[in-house]
């Protein structure tokens, strides 16, 4: 069976149109940004795809529970935090090996960033709390955890938000920031950065709402 002249171009355009879309979803599955500032899923035509948005909830509790513990195919592939200038992976916790946490092996010089790949979609007024347990290792290393903050179109407003500074090496500590939403935020990510050679371990991070504002 041949194909006519004509339909040729909509069959290729066809085609481009799918692999583009699936590499997209694919994408979005596997947590993966290529630029840090700039994201197709704030545009209503792709932010379908990968639900890259937490929806405010309406009253106080957990948000986000993230104990790097889940095991699974699923969990290995979807990767919820992204990374720039540094190599992550899940390992077990030299301490307790049951545990799972986070572990970033700087060997160079310089600093690395990353972050939550979801949004939480706040209002102004709302009074929230993150926690992380985080342990570093290297004489000139340290670590800052912090929040980016959006407006209603997902452009970044700040990128250092309610930070807490880590500069204790050697030991497990529990970081802790409340903080209330400022006016003009709808959307939040939280961040880690950190600079120095060294091993950056981190566990139990969590996300809460402490209570809604006054008009919500």
């Amino acid at each position: 069976m041949r194909i006519s002249r004509t339909k040729k171009p909509i069959l290729v355009f066809a085609a481009a149109f799918l692999i583009f879309f699936s590499a997209y979803w694919l994408k979005n599955f596997l947590g993966l940004n290529l630029f840090e500032e700039f994201s197709l899923s704030r545009y209503p035509i792709f932010s379908a795809f990968g639900s890259p948005v937490i929806d405010s909830q309406p009253f106080p509790g957990v948000v986000i529970d993230e104990s790097f513990d889940e095991t699974g195919l699923l969990a290995s592939l979807k990767k919820h935090w992204q990374f720039h200038d540094s190599t992550v992976e899940m390992a077990i916790d030299p301490d307790n090996t049951s545990n799972k946490i986070m572990t970033i092996r700087k060997t160079t010089t310089g600093s690395w960033r990353g972050n939550f790949t979801r949004f939480v979609q706040v209002n102004p007024g709302e009074h929230y709390q993150y926690s992380i347990r985080v342990k570093i290792t290297g004489a000139d290393s340290s670590a800052r955890t912090g929040l980016i903050t959006y407006d209603a179109n997902r452009q970044a407003l700040s990128w250092k938000n309610f930070t807490q500074s880590v500069i204790e090496h050697d030991e497990w500590l529990d970081v802790r920031r409340n903080f209330t939403i400022p006016a003009t935020v709808k959307y939040i990510r939280f961040r880690i950065t950190g600079s120095g050679i060294g091993t950056y371990r981190f566990d139990d991070f969590a996300l809460s709402k402490l209570s809604t504002s006054p008009t919500h």
